[in-house]
């Protein structure tokens, strides 16, 4: 017998809390977020890494479309270094296309003396700033300097050739950027001095584009002789 103040036998046992597995659940949803928050800046980061990949093809097939309206234009490729009539350096092949870049290129075109060598008191505010189109995304050289250079040329100009397979000019390491303005170019970068531990871009690999508009992306790893390759033209000075 129980009194009134007894709980009965079968009740001895608590019954479990029905809201028990609600806060297990919420437990389990919050340590997932937790988790995805954790991971996102890792997804953002990749992200990111492609869109300023895509940028930096882009910038190369418009750099390589200027160059083939110059050609067009004047019947012959930009020359890698513009000279006054006395044979003083001028200006790189980089200023002379801007003339066929629509927008801000031509509006920076308009604005160049090109009878003044690129480092005049005239052009300083412009060297100062690297245009976009000369600007790979993922460099962090942006402050006058470019990566963006010729990888060949012939008789003193940017080799144009109808080969979609043949390099014209590319991207190079940070470490080898020069001023945009300024009439160099490394050009034996690409073929002497890119190694598989070049500190690239675009993650172990660089960008170079053919004068038929065509990207190309090289493996850091790439050996001497096919780097070559696509280079080789027997017309070609290198």
């Amino acid at each position: 017998m129980t009194t009134p103040y007894e709980a009965p036998a079968q009740n001895s046992v608590p019954p479990k809390h029905p809201w028990r597995w609600l806060r297990i659940g919420l437990l389990a949803i919050a340590l997932i977020g937790a988790v995805l928050l954790l991971l996102a800046p890792l997804r953002r980061t990749g992200a990111l890494a492609v869109a300023r990949r895509i940028q930096c093809r882009n910038n190369l097939k418009q750099i390589a479309c200027a160059v083939a309206a110059y050609t067009d234009h004047y019947g012959e490729p930009p020359p890698l270094v513009s000279h006054s009539a006395a044979g003083q350096p001028l200006h790189s092949w980089r200023t002379l296309i801007l003339e066929f870049v629509d927008g801000q290129g031509s509006d920076i075109y308009s604005k160049i003396d090109l009878t003044k060598p690129w480092n005049h008191p005239d052009h300083a505010e412009l060297a100062q700033s690297t245009p976009p189109l000369f600007h790979c995304p993922s460099s962090s050289r942006n402050d006058g300097l470019t990566v963006y250079q010729a990888y060949t040329q012939h008789g003193g100009r940017l080799a144009v050739r109808d080969d979609s397979e043949l390099l014209m000019l590319g991207e190079t390491a940070d470490a080898a950027a020069v001023p945009w303005m300024q009439p160099k170019d490394n050009i034996n970068w690409f073929r002497d001095a890119l190694t598989p531990n070049t500190q690239t871009h675009h993650d172990s690999i660089v960008q170079g584009v053919s004068s038929t508009t065509d990207v190309h992306t090289i493996s850091a790893s790439a050996d001497r002789e096919t780097r070559v390759k696509l280079l080789d033209d027997p017309g070609s000075d290198r």
